[in-house]
């Protein structure tokens, strides 16, 4: 038996990535937002954890560049909301943690508003789309994706499976 398939951008992840690629491959309707997605800022030194936030249709996008994070070996990573940083998840952001925020719509002002409060040794990005639908959503799915392959690129971070510890891969493949 083959082993399972897996890698940092899988597509059979998730519906999403499923999306992704069939956006990339077929011109449909979100064929845009991944085809003009660009790469939010990322932080000039590499940072200690990551910190994806995200609520509502934004929130998968957020959870998955968290998992994209971790997968890829850059640092520890975790999704959160604007409303949990501000209720004392701030506490473990340790100075250099980078904190990406995931809006649509409505919330981006208040994504920006509370990213404006973070020290400025807290880098943080914001990535942002106007639509409040599916559509929104789709798009900070691609933002996310150029942003991370960016922050790899910037620290030049590799993943490789040699970089696996063998009980890691074990993990990584138990039936759960």
């Amino acid at each position: 038996t083959p082993p399972p398939a897996h890698g940092l951008f899988h597509p059979a992840a998730s519906v999403p990535m499923l999306t992704l690629a069939a956006a990339l491959h077929h011109p449909g309707p979100f064929h845009a937002q991944f085809d003009q997605a660009v790469s939010a800022p990322t932080p000039a030194a590499r940072p200690p954890v990551v910190v994806a936030l995200g609520v509502g249709l934004a929130a998968p996008a957020a959870e998955a560049f968290a998992v994209r994070v971790r997968e890829a070996g850059l640092c520890p990573a975790w999704h959160s909301s604007l409303r949990d940083l501000g209720h004392g998840s701030f506490l473990a952001l340790p100075p250099g943690a980078w904190v990406v925020a995931f809006a649509l719509g409505s919330q981006v002002a208040a994504a920006r508003a509370q990213l404006a409060l973070l020290p400025p040794d807290r880098p943080a990005s914001l990535l942002s789309e106007r639509a409040d639908d599916a559509g929104g959503a789709l798009g900070l799915f691609g933002q996310g994706l150029v942003t991370l392959s960016a922050a790899l690129s910037r620290f030049e971070v590799r993943p490789t499976r040699a970089d696996v510890p063998d009980w890691g891969a074990r993990l990584y493949r138990a039936a759960l």
